[in-house]
């Protein structure tokens, strides 16, 4: 997926609406109730649970005192799908995120505080390259491209070298290139640095801070 860097806001949903459509089925399931919710679990739960944990639940409509759905509804920004729902095993927090932001769980001001705190592994050209490398974009020559995994599970490439988020964020936060997450796999996404950057100073100033104290202390 590829996110456009304009009018983008910590609360912006890029993921489709994850609960399930409001049809004939579930108004005759609202009319059994009155002033409960309608929850909606991972659907690889077993069906004999009755009370499942909050990491389970996707998230519900809300019924009111006459039986019809009101209108409210919550998605559960805590959901940890099981490894069956998701189709992969989650190596760490930030991939965990990426899949909650395109799924539409998580806004992309979650994903730009995980990327902060998280090790990324970038394209290398050779064993221990310590350049963090920009390449063109094939399709596009004129857009330059930061590729990198979240984990080795998503490596496409025989070389690669750690990197940190908020090392990322100092090199290139004022720039227009491009960050490439596990390119051609089951969890991608192409955003610009210097939006998703820029999503990290509404509720969470002092990274910024962070980062523009270490960029001084390297010129």
């Amino acid at each position: 997926m590829s996110v456009p860097s304009s009018q983008l806001k910590r609360s912006t949903m890029i993921g489709p609406f994850p609960l399930p459509p409001v049809d004939d089925q579930l108004r005759a399931q609202a009319r059994t109730k009155s002033d409960e919710w309608i929850a909606f679990v991972d659907p690889m739960l077993r069906p004999d649970v009755t009370d499942p944990p909050e990491f389970a639940v996707q998230g519900g409509y809300h019924v009111d005192a006459n039986g019809v759905l009101s209108g409210r509804y919550h998605i559960n920004p805590r959901y940890h799908p099981t490894e069956q729902r998701a189709g992969m095993k989650f190596a760490n927090g930030l991939e965990l995120t990426l899949w909650r932001v395109l799924n539409g769980f998580n806004p992309l001001g979650t994903l730009a505080d995980s990327f902060y705190h998280a090790e990324l592994y970038a394209y290398a050209e050779y064993p221990n390259d310590d350049r963090i490398l920009v390449v063109a974009d094939p399709e596009n020559p004129a857009l330059s491209l930061l590729p990198v995994c979240t984990s080795q599970q998503f490596n496409p490439w025989q070389y690669t070298r750690a990197v940190e988020g908020h090392a990322i964020f100092g090199m290139m936060g004022n720039t227009d290139v491009v960050v490439d997450i596990n390119p051609g796999s089951r969890l991608p996404l192409r955003m610009s640095i210097s939006a998703l950057y820029g999503l990290i100073n509404e509720k969470t100033p002092h990274l910024r801070e962070i980062i523009a104290n270490e960029r001084n202390r390297r010129q």
